[in-house]
């Protein structure tokens, strides 16, 4: 029997392919980390900004706003100095 963890940590999967994004959040779920997902880097950023995620897991290549251009918003603003990007 696995037994699921209550981990305090929020985690935002950020990734354009739909079937990457909900496996990675289902995985987190199960292990107990609170989640939210978004498609792209426009959403990221609007998630971030109405509930800041600890841990974000980030696509490289998305179309649109790439992921590395999404990282740079993030570390620029100093309200998620916290976050970690990965």
């Amino acid at each position: 029997m696995n037994a699921r963890l209550n981990i305090d940590v929020t985690v935002l999967v950020v990734d354009d392919q739909e079937d990457v994004r909900r496996g990675t959040v289902l995985a987190l779920d199960r292990a107990g980390y609170k989640t939210s997902s978004a498609a792209g880097g426009e959403e990221a950023l609007r998630l971030m900004a109405a509930s800041r995620a600890d841990i974000v897991l980030l696509d490289r290549d998305m179309p649109g706003m790439d992921g590395l251009e999404v990282c740079r918003r993030i570390k620029a603003e100093p309200a998620y100095a916290d976050s970690v990007v990965i």
